[in-house]
């Protein structure tokens, strides 16, 4: 299942992503315009910290065409890293998208297709989630501002609003 994208943007994020064995990350760029798209793809630390930086991908994407850069097979992005991806085009809005597959060791296995986001809020709501045996939840929260972001999660099950362990994130 691939989510489609209603919009064109020259700004995408997609916040969480690792380097390691069995883990394939490849992150496509398309560009549906009549014009070559020139493009730079970022890959930041997902902590915020400030790790030595990983050299932005410099990229031309052909009018109608697509990019695919291939994340796992990059030498400049150390194994075991975690992190999240900006793509930025400086002329032409683009759609991008990723899709990661994980094969033993890592786990869990399988294949997801990943849409990038286009623009920043303060409010997301998440259609599904399953906690039950053998699902586990996850929810990446980036923060691609340069003030410190308070971020609180409501849960809802069965029509009713559940009680999650108060904690403060507070992200950086």
């Amino acid at each position: 299942i691939v989510q489609a994208s209603s919009t064109l943007q020259q700004d995408w994020m997609l916040p969480q992503g690792e380097i390691n064995d069995g883990l394939t990350d490849r992150v496509s760029i398309y560009n549906p315009t009549p014009v070559e798209a020139i493009v730079q793809l970022q890959v930041m630390p997902r902590d915020g910290s400030n790790v030595e930086p990983i050299a932005p991908f410099e990229l031309r994407v052909p009018a109608n065409n697509r990019v695919a850069v291939n994340l796992h097979q990059e030498a400049r992005i150390p194994k075991g890293f975690q992190y999240s991806v900006r793509v930025v085009s400086s002329n032409q809005p683009v759609v991008v998208g990723r899709n990661v597959t994980g094969t033993s060791p890592a786990l869990p296995f399988g294949s997801i297709y990943e849409a990038a986001t286009a623009f920043t809020s303060k409010r997301w709501l998440l259609a599904a989630g399953d906690t039950g045996d053998p699902f586990s939840e996850q929810v990446y929260i980036q923060n691609p501002g340069v003030d410190v972001a308070a971020v609180r999660v409501d849960l809802i099950g069965g029509g009713a609003r559940m009680t999650a362990t108060p904690q403060s994130l507070v992200i950086p």
